[in-house]
């Protein structure tokens, strides 16, 4: 594990290294310039000459102050498996963390545990920023499954957790609805009072038999009091009113304190891992929304289908824009010729976002061309982007959509292609064209050299939808064929 600091200009302040077989960081927090870190590690790990040990894989929550160096560090004990996955901060003071466990998880000299030892447990408590742990309860109760991924507090000291479950789940006294099917790992998010009292769980469903791994990423406090809430749907899950029909969708989706949704939006894939990881709002009340997506995309907003466009055979960094809160503006697609992605976002004090990712290869970010050492390792990046547009890297590309067409020759077994204007007029390693199937495997691939039609001979398509992708970096368009033997 490494941590690095940086200045607002991207500037490498310093960085440190942390030795371990194996060793995560799941949530990152900072306070009064001093850094907190939670994750989990394998049996036994030194940092700064202080040696934690567990028994399998052990949560660890840790403190540096502002030039790297460790002030202390608590482990969550437990017989199996545990893990710290969350942390947000309360006031000055203290902190609340989340995580799971099977059979127990000690703290701090607290242990809590689950009634049934083959069933994975959620846990939340609240710590002061010296160490100690203020109190510790247990989510999960029946069901096999409960995770918190996500908190977000209120100010006063309310809070909210989401996350996954599979079966059911029940907080303290209150229990979601059965879930219909007890195959699905489906979403939840619950709000509770200062001492952790659950107020409210909401949950998600799907029909007895459903498969399928939905997930909730993240929940932020927006400027009008309202909860942003991220994530992804599979399909025939329904979640806070909204049901995904079809295929694999990233969601945002905008609530109340009580629960009640206000707006919502999806981007739905035939793809699978498709989702939304942030959502990050600016002094303005301009909204982010940052996260991955493969496959044909359809963007259904407030349950009405505004636009669809083919994004790509491998995963891409996604960032939605919606201006005011609520004012959509479109999606800014990201990414090289490998699978991409970003998992963080926050504003920074200028009210630019910032975000973390990495990339496979090489890719094309906002303009500017990122490669790993030798171009084809995966390799991690810090950028700010500093405004929204619709740029090179945008699914919208209704000003020159017009200036193509793909249509099938079924007698002569073809496929003819036109361009005009200046989609014909680009250099030639900007006229840059393939074919893939359903799977995202190539079938064909050349460089149109200027003609007014282009003519593809079949060579063995698969029956079913086949993809036209024109591969110019500015405007990375596909449209589909349907084969037929």
């Amino acid at each position: 594990v490494y941590i690095a600091k940086v200045n607002m200009n991207g500037g490498l302040v310093w960085m440190k290294h942390i030795e371990s077989l194996e060793m995560s960081v799941e949530g990152i927090a900072q306070q009064n310039d001093e850094l907190y870190l939670v994750g989990q590690f394998q049996n036994n790990i030194t940092i700064a000459g202080v040696n934690f040990s567990g028994m399998g894989l052990t949560g660890i929550i840790l403190k540096f102050d502002s030039n790297g160096n460790l002030v202390w560090g608590r482990t969550g004990l437990s017989n199996s498996n545990a893990y710290v996955s969350g942390i947000k901060f309360v006031d000055n003071n203290s902190f609340l963390i989340t995580g799971r466990f099977r059979q127990s998880i000690t703290i701090d000299g607290t242990t809590i545990s689950g009634a049934n030892s083959n069933f994975t447990y959620g846990y939340y408590g609240r710590m002061t920023t010296s160490g100690q742990l203020t109190w510790i309860k247990k989510t999960g109760e029946g069901g096999n499954l409960c995770e918190p991924m996500a908190i977000e507090v209120e100010p006063g000291g309310n809070f909210y957790i989401g996350g996954i479950y599979r079966q059911g789940i029940t907080i303290g006294s209150i229990s979601a609805p059965i879930p219909g099917s007890n195959l699905a790992n489906l979403p939840w998010i619950a709000r509770f009072d200062a001492l952790g009292n659950p107020l409210w769980i909401l949950a998600g469903n799907a029909p007895i038999g459903v498969f399928g791994t939905s997930s909730l990423t993240d929940i932020k406090r927006l400027n009008n009091g309202q909860l942003a809430v991220t994530g992804g749907l599979t399909t025939q899950v329904s979640f806070l009113g909204i049901l995904n029909q079809t295929g694999h969708s990233a969601f945002a989706f905008s609530i109340t304190a009580s629960g009640n949704l206000t707006n919502s939006h999806l981007l739905q894939s035939s793809q699978v891992g498709n989702r939304y990881d942030f959502a990050a709002q600016d002094n303005g009340g301009n909204i982010w929304f940052g996260g991955r997506s493969k496959g044909f995309m359809t963007t259904i907003n407030n349950g009405l289908v505004i636009g669809s466009s083919f994004n790509t055979f491998n995963t891409d960094i996604i960032l939605a824009y919606f201006q005011n809160g609520s004012n959509y503006q479109g999606i800014m697609r990201l990414g090289g010729t490998g699978n991409d992605y970003i998992n963080g976002g926050v504003m920074d004090q200028s009210g630019r976002l910032v975000v973390t990712g990495g990339f496979s290869g090489s890719m094309n970010l906002v303009g500017t061309n990122l490669s790993s050492p030798n171009g084809n390792t995966t390799a991690l990046f810090l950028a700010r982007i500093c405004n929204f547009s619709t740029n090179t890297s945008t699914e919208s590309f209704s000003d020159i959509q017009d200036n193509w067409k793909v249509w099938p020759v079924p007698a002569k077994d073809q496929i003819q292609v036109s361009l005009e204007g200046n989609l014909k007029s680009a250099s030639l390693e900007k006229r840059i064209w393939r074919l893939v199937d359903n799977l995202g495997q190539e079938l064909d691939r050349g460089t149109w050299n200027g003609q007014d039609i282009l003519t593809i001979t079949n060579k063995n398509w698969p029956a079913g939808a086949i993809y036209f992708q024109w591969l110019h970096p500015d405007y990375p368009l596909t449209k589909a064929i349907i084969v037929v033997e």
